[in-house]
């Protein structure tokens, strides 16, 4: 099967630009990459891209594991290459380029004061994330009630969310 180089080109770069916004963890990455994947390029569809983060879910490296997936979606293995290269590039280049200047970094005020602001954003992304998600779920009481008992179990017990994903995922597949 042969692929298109110009979309190979085409993932890569997308990835990699959106690389250069991954602050603060996969969720803060969600609604950017639906945005791009779904409604711009139509790579994949809504429940697709749903997949795609339930997917990352269950590994290490949530967003890269999407963004693989996405990647394989719209080009096989060689589309999966080119999306992870795409989202790895851009920082291990600022890493490398950049490593002299982190002391210097940790002791700004202004790269302090910076990151806190960044903070405030990023919760706001974190709820954008969990609405666009939300709304691919099967409406009904055993999706709230999941949500629910998942809710208290983090808060109240302070359990891994880790422990949670199987449980609600056998649940899920036995429900839906």
């Amino acid at each position: 099967m042969s692929v298109d180089p110009n979309i190979l080109f085409k993932l890569f770069f997308t990835f990699a630009w959106m690389s250069m916004f991954l602050f603060g963890g996969a969720y803060v990455f969600v609604p950017l990459l639906q945005q791009s994947v779904v409604n711009g390029y139509g790579w994949v569809t809504q429940r697709e891209f749903a997949d795609a983060v339930a997917i990352g879910q269950l590994m290490p490296g949530p967003a890269v594991v999407s963004v693989a997936f996405i990647g394989f979606k719209t080009a096989v293995f060689a589309g999966a290459l080119a999306a992870t290269a795409g989202i790895f590039a851009p920082s291990a280049a600022l890493m490398m380029f950049c490593t002299r200047l982190l002391d210097r970094l940790k002791a700004s005020a202004a790269i302090a004061a910076a990151l806190r602001g960044v903070r405030a954003a990023v919760v706001g992304m974190i709820f954008s994330a969990a609405i666009l998600i939300g709304r691919t779920a099967p409406a009904g009481w055993i999706s709230i009630t999941l949500f629910l008992i998942a809710l208290v179990v983090l808060l109240r017990y302070r359990i891994d969310a880790v422990w949670l994903v199987p449980p609600a995922g056998l649940v899920g597949f036995l429900v839906y």
